[in-house]
């Protein structure tokens, strides 16, 4: 599945349409796919259970299903369904955990435990064997295209078939409001699908059902704002042909235009708006990621002197530099608050010099089953849209990044002096050693991510300048905004992101650096006896 030409994107639309089966007729269309697929096609079913030629289950009964009608022949081409872990509160199995239960990895599987009725499983999924082609893929069901007598640029837009199913999958998840979505996939598929921008995690090894397949699960509430412009363009064509069936009878015109429109906010503005320089230096030498770690250490702060420190850096950084508190409420000049007694601070320490050299901490949502105020709750709450009541979960899951500072010894490019992302002083350092230091910004966020996992609580928000989501993003790290902007410190807006799927969107730098940080974090804690290591 090599990337899709732009016009390609644009022609699978005057060829396709794609919309759920509401009619028993469509469903039957489905069904017949279904059984030429995994019956006559690759006996993954016995022919004789199904004599009405359609392959059907009971979890068809519950299940939403969708169909791709190929528009100038009139067939059904592709087909899939989304299964409910509830329905009316009652839980119900899905498919995996019928048939690839022994499978699963259980301690990867607790990562991604959610109430049930937020989970769902695609499976079912099917390609017509008249809409697939390459030679050597007769072993698949998602294939590509067979012989019609169409034109070869039609032909060409077959193999989108299966990319359209999967983003049909996340959009139906995301309109039943079902985000955490399970599927049962040939393991090349995710690998294809993560260069389209769709990351699904594996949580079991392999299991021999209908071939070799593994368990897979996605936030689908993500899932959008990690793909590029082209991508998306054709996800909100598929997701627009699916609203009008399935959004709720009395949705209001806006949460219509909020499901199709709001999401995308924060990626239009990055398109319009490309990123300012700061980590231009780090996509330039791989070899900075590797320095970094031969220059800087990053731990918990478990100690007292280790928090005085943090707080002597949000002093000379939140007081002195840019006045966002007053001085005079901190006489002993650390900047500190009420949530320091139950936050886990952090620290990035500078080797030559000794010196704390950026700080930050996570701040929990509850302590010891008892609700604590996160910081935004405080400052923001009236800034958050629509988009707020479609990350709810549960506040022991939840935490918040804050109190991000980056001491002015280690900021260096001119025209960032009004920013604590910014750029370093003088130090008698290398050239080398002083071009890692725009690393502290990426390195700080690594940290919190890695320390938002270990405390698994994975739902972490950030209240952010809008330009630092946009730049993140470059290196894999998708933070999605909740808000409109918000003058607190600066113009800010809230933004939230899954920490448990980030690792698996990094490059493969990106991701021995994430690893290092988050082994930094573990040894350090683990030698101190700390909660934080007893979490990991």
């Amino acid at each position: 599945m090599t990337a899709p030409s732009r016009d390609l994107l644009t022609r699978f639309r005057n060829y396709f349409s794609v919309k759920p089966a509401t009619t028993d007729a469509e469903r039957e269309a489905i069904y017949r796919i279904r059984y030429r697929v995994y019956c006559d096609e690759f006996g993954y079913e016995p022919k004789e259970r199904f004599p009405s030629q359609m392959e059907t289950d009971e979890l068809d009964a519950v299940a939403t299903h969708l169909l791709i009608t190929h528009l100038a022949s009139g067939m059904p081409a592709a087909c899939m369904r989304i299964c409910p872990a509830s329905d009316q509160d009652q839980p119900l199995s899905l498919p995996f955990e019928k048939r690839c239960e022994e499978s699963l990895d259980l301690a990867a599987a607790k990562r991604f435990s959610a109430p049930r009725g937020q989970m769902c499983e695609a499976s079912r999924f099917a390609v017509d064997s008249a809409f697939r082609r390459r030679p050597g893929e007769c072993a698949s069901p998602i294939g590509e295209i067979a012989s019609l007598s169409l034109s070869d640029h039609e032909q060409r837009t077959f193999p989108l078939l299966t990319l359209v199913l999967t983003f049909a999958a996340v959009a139906m998840a995301e309109l039943l409001e079902r985000p955490l979505m399970y599927a049962v996939m040939d393991p090349f598929l995710p690998r294809l699908l993560k260069r389209s921008g769709l990351v699904f995690v594996r949580i079991g090894r392999d299991a021999d059902y209908h071939g070799t397949r593994a368990v897979y699960v996605t936030d689908t509430r993500f899932a959008v704002h990690r793909l590029d412009k082209e991508m998306q363009t054709l996800y909100w064509w598929v997701h627009d042909q699916l609203a009008p069936n399935m959004l709720p009878a009395n949705a209001s015109p806006r949460d219509a235009r909020w499901i199709a429109d709001g999401s995308t906010r924060a990626a239009d503005i990055s398109a319009r708006n490309p990123a300012p320089g700061p980590f231009e230096i780090i996509e330039q030498s791989s070899g900075l990621l590797s320095s970094f770690r031969s220059y800087f250490s990053v731990q918990a702060a478990t100690t007292d002197a280790e928090r005085e420190a943090a707080y002597r850096i949000r002093y000379r950084v939140y007081c002195d530099e840019f006045g966002y508190e007053p001085r005079e409420r901190f006489p002993s000049r650390m900047e500190t608050d009420e949530l320091d007694a139950v936050a886990t601070h952090l620290l990035i320490n500078h080797f030559a010099t000794d010196m704390p050299a950026g700080c930050m901490r996570i701040c929990p949502a509850s302590d010891q089953g008892q609700p604590v105020p996160l910081p935004l709750e405080k400052c923001c709450h009236e800034s958050l849209d629509l988009a707020a009541t479609r990350f709810s979960a549960p506040r022991e899951q939840i935490c918040e990044a804050s109190r991000f500072a980056v001491d002015s010894a280690f900021r260096r490019r001119s025209g960032e002096r009004l920013s604590r992302f910014g750029e370093i002083a003088s130090l008698s350092l290398s050239d080398h050693e002083r071009r890692t230091f725009p690393l502290l910004t990426l390195v700080l966020m690594f940290t919190g991510v890695a320390t938002a996992e270990l405390l698994e609580r994975p739902f972490m928000y950030a209240l952010m300048e809008p330009f630092l989501p946009r730049l993140l993003k470059r290196f894999g790290l998708v933070f999605v905004r909740m808000g409109r902007d918000v003058n607190y410190h600066g113009t800010r807006a809230v933004y939230i992101t899954d920490t448990r799927f980030l690792v698996h969107r990094l490059d493969k730098e990106m991701e021995a650096l994430y690893r290092w940080v988050h082994d930094q974090l573990a040894s350090s804690t683990r030698r101190k006896g700390s909660v934080l290591a007893m979490a990991g």
